[in-house]
C-alpha cells in the first residue's frame, strides 16, 4: 500500500491477519487536514478481486456516503481508484501525494 503516513494521513490498517468481519476495507485513512478528507480503502493489484462481502460492504458504505469507500488498484504504470463495481473514478500515478489529491478531488464532488 502507498505510504500515506508520510504525507500526515492517519491510518488504521485492518487486514485479514487481525481477523476482523468477512468484507471490511483493509484501511480506515484520514488524510491531512489540507485535503480534508476521511475513507476507507480496499487495496488490490492490477488483477486483484473483491470478495462478494467486500464489494456489498463497500457498496453499502458509498450508499450512505459516496465518497467514503474506494478500491485502490497498484501496479502498472498507472494506478485507479475504483467503486465496488469496478468503475474507474479517478487515476494517480501512484504517489501518496497524487492520491491525496484525487481523493480530495473526488470528496469534492460528491464521488
Amino acid at each position: 500500500m502507498i505510504e500515506l503516513g508520510k504525507l500526515g494521513c492517519v491510518t488504521v490498517t485492518l487486514s485479514a491477519s487481525m481477523r476482523q468481519q468477512a468484507g471490511v476495507p483493509d484501511r480506515w485513512v484520514c488524510g491531512p487536514a489540507q485535503y480534508g478528507w476521511a475513507c476507507w480503502l480496499e487495496a488490490k493489484g492490477p488483477e486483484g478481486k473483491l470478495l462478494l462481502d467486500q464489494k456489498i460492504l463497500i457498496q453499502r458504505i458509498r450508499a450512505r456516503s459516496p465518497s467514503s469507500a474506494y478500491v485502490i488498484r497498484e501496479g502498472g504504470k498507472q494506478c485507479s481508484i475504483e467503486d465496488h463495481e469496478g468503475t474507474v473514478l479517478a487515476w494517480f500515478d501512484g504517489t501518496a501525494k497524487d492520491l491525496s489529491e484525487k481523493l480530495a478531488w473526488l470528496k469534492a464532488r460528491g464521488r
